[in-house]
């Protein structure tokens, strides 16, 4: 159930603290997105079922592995639908929270971004004696704020076949959040960001419409650190949250209707790993059936 998936915040919460102050946050945060997204209710969003098993035992072969680098501050379960389906296509996958030097208290600062991708490499490191994932097929998924750290994760491992972005914070609109200006710059002329330079085929998705800051002056232009093949897409009707599977399991747990860009954006992601990964050849049929109906070039 949900319940079990959420309730990975509150353990967290409660592992940092050394106490017991987190406990309930389960419930208040099922009841919050309930509130925010105005649909169903706290007990049937923590009933709602899961397609996930815990400790189950893996095939005896080897899969690609496909690394997960979550939002600003965000919990590995983010996008946890998504995980599910790349791993019923024959992926491994493992989710990197996002959640700074001292747990809880994420920051924009540089630090703070390498400590996300310090723990994806830690995390293939402690991987590394599994006899059923295959090293040498590596893709990288990251969103919103864990998309610049994965843009810095895929240089940091030459296994790393492709990228993908989830309207990623790699294109940095500049406005009137100034220590956010202040912050990204420092990862933008830092040595790591500095002299990034990508070979692997890149895949983003970005909203639209884009609400632009206050006063916008500028944005970052990240495709200039792309060698590679690179596409950009735009989907239709989007806000930031829609390319999480939060607002899809809180609107399927109260029987609302839901939206199809969800599943769109999924789709076209695993299609781009097995071409990458798996030498299929799907993803480019699958644009093609959704250009102009949900997604269109930038």
């Amino acid at each position: 159930m949900f319940t079990r998936i959420l309730g990975l915040l509150e353990k967290r919460a409660n592992y940092y603290t050394d106490s017991n102050s987190a406990n309930g946050l389960t419930r208040q945060i099922a009841k919050g997105l309930c509130e925010g997204f105005k649909c169903s209710d706290a007990a049937s969003l923590l009933n709602f079922t899961a397609k996930s098993y815990e400790n189950a035992s893996p095939a005896e072969r080897k899969f690609p592995l496909i690394i997960y680098l979550c939002a600003y501050n965000g919990m590995s379960f983010e996008n946890y639908t998504l995980f599910e389906k790349l791993a019923a296509k024959g992926f491994v996958v493992i989710s990197i929270s996002s959640i700074g030097r001292h747990p809880g208290d994420m920051t924009m600062k540089s630090a703070d971004l390498m400590q996300q991708v310090d723990d994806a490499i830690a995390s293939v490191n402690l991987l590394k004696e599994n006899s059923n994932i295959d090293f040498s097929k590596i893709g990288i998924i990251g969103y919103s704020w864990g998309g610049l750290a994965a843009a810095v994760a895929a240089t940091k491992n030459s296994n790393v076949k492709c990228l993908v972005s989830l309207d990623g914070s790699e294109f940095h609109h500049y406005g009137e959040a100034k220590d956010e200006n202040r912050e990204f710059d420092g990862t933008r002329y830092g040595p790591d960001f500095a002299n990034m330079h990508l070979s692997m085929p890149y895949l983003r998705f970005e909203r639209l419409p884009f609400t632009k800051p206050d006063n916008e002056d500028s944005v970052y232009n990240f495709s200039g650190k792309l060698a590679s093949e690179n596409m950009i897409f735009k989907i239709d009707s989007t806000q930031l949250e829609d390319f999480s599977c939060l607002p899809v399991v809180v609107r399927e747990s109260g029987n609302c209707d839901t939206c199809q860009y969800y599943n769109t954006i999924t789709k076209l992601v695993i299609s781009f790993m097995e071409d990458h990964l798996k030498r299929g050849s799907s993803f480019a049929s699958v644009v093609n059936g959704e250009m102009n109906k949900t997604i269109r070039r930038k």
